[in-house]
């Protein structure tokens, strides 16, 4: 999905989980549907909650015989982020702000984009280098001039 500079750091900073609904098909051949809590250059998740563990992934049951699974899922990563102490917190925060600003500069296509960048990067983030590198070197890609 098509998401990008103000609208997508706004997004990604106000969430704790964002997942992307897909299909897959099992080994057997059948469909099913599968939210990916792993970010990924194809769509864009956030997963704080430690949901689906190592990848990601929650298979999605039938949601007749399981009317609770959203909720339930909310839960699981709510309860998650109240076991993690303010440092923790703040460290994934942190690391979670740097892959999207990564990402976003992956994105950038043009000057302006680039300008959007520019004015919300923080100074006194923990990663600002890190950012500040990735962006330059997205502006070296594009051909463009950083003063």
């Amino acid at each position: 999905p098509d998401l990008g500079g103000k609208n997508r750091n706004e997004l990604y900073r106000i969430a704790d989980v964002m997942g992307y609904l897909t299909t897959v098909t099992t080994g057997e051949g059948k469909n099913a549907r599968v939210i990916n809590f792993k970010p990924s250059p194809t769509h864009h998740a956030k997963n704080s909650g430690a949901l689906g563990g190592e990848t990601g992934e929650v298979w999605v049951p039938d949601l007749k015989a399981h009317p609770t699974f959203l909720a339930d899922l909310i839960t699981q990563a709510k309860d998650h982020i109240n076991t993690l102490t303010p440092a923790q917190l703040a460290a994934a925060k942190a690391q979670e702000e740097l892959e999207n600003w990564k990402q976003s500069c992956e994105e950038a296509e043009h000057a302006g984009d680039l300008n959007q960048l520019t004015e919300s990067l923080d100074k006194e983030h923990m990663y600002y280098q890190n950012m500040r590198q990735a962006m330059l070197m997205r502006a070296k890609a594009l051909n463009c001039t950083f003063d």
